[in-house]
C-alpha cells in the first residue's frame, strides 16, 4: 500500500516538473524516453542536465540529443569521462555532470578531488539521491530525472 502512495506522489511530482521545465517539445520526449529507460542512457541524462542548465539548444531532436550532450562536454574542459551515448550512465558520471552543470560547490573532499565519487557524494549529502550513494551503480532514467528535478528546483528556491 506505501509503495502504491509513494509511486503516485512520485509520478504527480514528475508531471509537476515537466510543466516546470523549461524545455521545448523535444526535450519532453526525451524525458518521456528517460522515464521508460531501466538504466539511464548516457546521452540522453547528459543532454537533459546539460539543456535543464541552459547550457546547451534545447530544440535538439531525441536522436540527436546525444550527440550535442557529447559535443559539450568535449568543449567543457570539466574533465568528465565521455561514454557512447547509449552507454548507461553511473551515479558518479551523472552526478559530477550536474555539480559542474549547475556549479554546485562541494565540500572539502569534491574540492580537492573534483571526481564522480565526491560529486555522488555532495548529492546524497544534499539531499537529492536517495539509496545507495555507490558511484558505479547505475541509475534508471527515473531516477535520473528524480535527481535533475530536486536540484533543479532547489536552485531555483536558492536564487
Amino acid at each position: 500500500m506505501k509503495s502504491t502512495k509513494r509511486l503516485k506522489v512520485f509520478l504527480l511530482s514528475v508531471s509537476f516538473f515537466l510543466l516546470q521545465l523549461p524545455l521545448f517539445s523535444q526535450s519532453n520526449e526525451l524525458i518521456d524516453k528517460l522515464l521508460g529507460e531501466r538504466h539511464a542512457d548516457f546521452g540522453d541524462a547528459v543532454y537533459l542536465v546539460l539543456a535543464g542548465a541552459n547550457l546547451v539548444d534545447k530544440d535538439a531532436t531525441v536522436t540527436d540529443a546525444g550527440e550535442v550532450a557529447i559535443n559539450y562536454l568535449k568543449k567543457s574542459g570539466w574533465k568528465v569521462r565521455i561514454k557512447k551515448p547509449d552507454e548507461e550512465i553511473t551515479l558518479g558520471e551523472y552526478s559530477l555532470v550536474i555539480m559542474k552543470a549547475f556549479k554546485i560547490t562541494g565540500g572539502i573532499m569534491y574540492t580537492i578531488f573534483p571526481c564522480p565519487r565526491y560529486a555522488s557524494r555532495e548529492l546524497y549529502y544534499l539531499g537529492f539521491v536517495t539509496g545507495s550513494k555507490d558511484p558505479f551503480r547505475r541509475i534508471s532514467g527515473m531516477e535520473a530525472v528524480s535527481i535533475l528535478q530536486s536540484v533543479m528546483e532547489w536552485k531555483e528556491a536558492s536564487k
